[in-house]
Parts: C-alpha cells; structure tokens; sequence
C-alpha cells in the first residue's frame, strides 16, 4: 500500500464558488430556449446544492427536467469559467497541505472535463487528482466514491479528511470512513 496521504476536497462551495455562475447559466438557458424570464429566487438555492435548485426550478417554471438540464449544460459549458472564482485562502490552505506532504483530490459532480479546466484555471496546480462526473459514473454518490478513488489506486485508509460543505458530502466522508470537515463559504 502507498505511503501518501489524501485530502479529499469538493470543489464547488469548498474550494470555488460559482453560485452566480450558474444562477446565470439558469437565466440564460430558460431565456434562450424556452423564452421565459423567471422570477425565481435564485439566492434561496446557494446552500442547497444544484441538483435542489433544478428541482424547485424546474417546477416553478413547469418544464421537464431533463429538458432543462441539457439546455443549462449547453449554456454552462460555453462560460462555465465566466463569474466563478475561487474562496478566500483556498490557494493557502491547498499549499499548507501540500506543504506537509499531503496529496490533494478535488472530487465533484461537475463533469469531468469541466472540472479539470477549473481547477487548472483557477487553483494553479495545486490540485493532484480531479474525479469529476462521468457518463460512466454520473454522480458522485457514497456508493461509487470507493470505485473513482480506485481509478488512482487510491484507498479510503489513504484519505485523512474530507472537506466538503453539503450533507452529499458528509455522507461520502462518513461511508468511507474519514473524518469530514465542513467548510463555510
């Protein structure tokens, strides 16, 4: 078994915040293909966590979520970078692990090609291992978590922490095992 260590991060709400990015994708996409100007409030969703926002969307506006998410992931993957930025003392808290000798894996459910441009783009390499969402493995449920670390043969044991700021990840934290740090945006 390897000797390194992990730190597990989520990426949106943890280590980047892309709220208005995204609130501003959902306008867009309602606007572009569905010519609706909502009134939805967006602020109430910050906290909740994408998946939420799409549902009460989604509802608000009577459209089929499906849909909706392919015209929001349109939309996203033209300006997904566009808004988003990254939480005070990030860039420090990344180094200050790498520092004592920790590797860094950021694990989301942003697809997985996105997710590696935003950590390129915005965490300044800092970041070892992205595990983003696949067609194979849709999301980043405790269930497959074991299997997407296991694609870097990569073993829970191995990760010390797992810092996250939803429920979802508190969950993954506690099905592997690993203490769980809230973080707060």
């Amino acid at each position: 078994m390897k000797n390194v260590k992990y730190v597990i991060f989520d990426l949106d709400g943890t280590l980047i915040d892309s709220f208005d990015t995204i609130a501003y994708n959902c306008r867009a996409a309602l606007k572009r293909f569905f010519n609706v100007t909502t009134s939805f409030d967006f602020t109430l969703y910050r906290k909740k966590g994408l998946e939420i926002l799409f549902d009460d969307l989604v509802q608000f506006e009577s459209l089929e979520y499906s849909t909706f998410k392919q015209a929001f992931d349109s939309i996203y993957a033209e300006n997904f970078l566009d808004g988003t930025s990254v939480i005070a003392s990030t860039l420090e808290l990344l180094e200050a692990y790498r520092e004592n000798g920790l590797s860094i894996i950021v694990l989301t459910n942003k697809r997985q090609n996105l997710a590696e441009d935003i950590c390129n783009s915005l965490l300044n390499g800092k970041i070892d291992y992205i595990i983003g969402r696949t067609d194979e493995l849709p999301i980043k449920c405790k269930e497959k978590v074991i299997m997407r670390l296991s694609t870097y043969d990569i073993t829970p044991s191995q990760c010390i922490l797992y810092v996250g700021d939803s429920e979802e990840d508190a969950g993954c934290a506690e099905y592997l095992c690993i203490p769980f740090k809230k973080a707060m945006l």
